[in-house]
């Protein structure tokens, strides 16, 4: 099987798992995070994904604070305290 198809085959399935964990849920118009926690479960169980020693990382969306502030010469500071990342942001001029 080439790569294209493993990837195909593997896109069905976990199409399938999302559309028939959605309608046991009653099709909700929204996702919660439990909603998202089952789904990747059911995904990690049914392509058995051995995740070795390393402790897995809770997946799927988190909510988190970001807290913005504006520094001299347009940058834009980001902090993001719940992950301990920081970013700079600036608006490049055209032609730069």
């Amino acid at each position: 099987m080439s790569e294209d198809q493993e990837l195909s085959a593997i896109h069905a399935q976990t199409s399938a798992i999302l559309e028939k964990l959605y309608d046991q849920k009653g099709q909700p118009e929204e996702l919660d995070a439990s909603f998202h926690h089952e789904y990747f479960k059911l995904v990690d169980e049914q392509f058995k994904v051995d995740h070795g020693p390393v402790e897995r990382a809770v997946r799927g969306p988190h909510t988190t604070d970001a807290k913005l502030s504006k520094i001299d010469k347009g940058l834009i500071e980001v902090n993001v305290p719940s992950k301990s990342e920081k970013f700079l942001v600036s608006k490049l001029q055209s032609g730069e």
